[in-house]
């Protein structure tokens, strides 16, 4: 027996360990907010100050939507050129909103990610200048939103130290568009208020 320990050990330690990580693990996932819970958004490049603007919307949005919101978050990134379409598809599937500078904006982006924007959600923005692509047919159509020009004075800019234009673009799986996006449900719209927001001239 002394000897069966002596070379077994590990594995009662596991035995014991286990269901300790297995329930940790279950917690911690009921624990973490759902997607309707949540409004996350992704800037791509450089100067933004992206504590203060999350500290913004912290301050803002619970006021703005009726959708009970557990988390609210701004980040930065700066994708590797080599792995740029595959990093920016995955962003796409965790964030709500993807806000890309000038110098890090691809040709044909919107359409090779994202999705055409419906006349539905234009029209939550008319003052907006939409960004455009022309597709296969010669058709111009608007895959996202410019949400600073660099020189117009709004909400973004003042959280953003660059002339830089910066183009706003929505995650096609978000829930949190008060189904503009043909996603989620009417009512979740903690997303659509950010944009909003960010394009609130100051």
């Amino acid at each position: 027996m002394k000897n069966h320990l002596q070379f077994n050990w590990w594995k009662y330690l596991i035995i014991m360990i286990l269901p300790i990580i297995v329930w940790c693990g279950i917690f911690d996932a009921l624990a973490a907010p759902k997607p309707n819970e949540k409004v996350s958004i992704l800037f791509i490049g450089e100067a933004l100050d992206s504590q203060k603007l999350q500290q913004e919307l912290w301050q803002v949005l619970p006021q703005r939507t009726e959708q009970p919101l557990r988390e609210i978050t701004v980040e930065t990134a700066l994708p590797r050129e080599a792995a740029y379409q595959g990093q920016l598809t995955a962003w796409s599937l965790q964030y709500d909103i993807i806000i890309i500078q000038n110098d890090y904006m691809r040709q044909y982006l919107g359409q090779s990610i994202f999705v055409r924007l419906t006349q539905e959600m234009l029209r939550q923005f008319p003052a907006v200048i939409p960004y455009e692509e022309i597709i296969e047919d010669g058709t111009s159509l608007p895959f996202g939103l410019t949400l600073f020009d660099g020189t117009q004075q709004n909400r973004f800019a003042g959280c953003y130290a660059d002339n830089q234009a910066c183009y706003l673009f929505i995650s096609p799986y978000s829930v949190n568009f008060n189904t503009l996006n043909e996603t989620g449900k009417a009512g979740d719209d903690g997303a659509l208020q950010a944009v909003l927001y960010l394009l609130e001239m100051t």
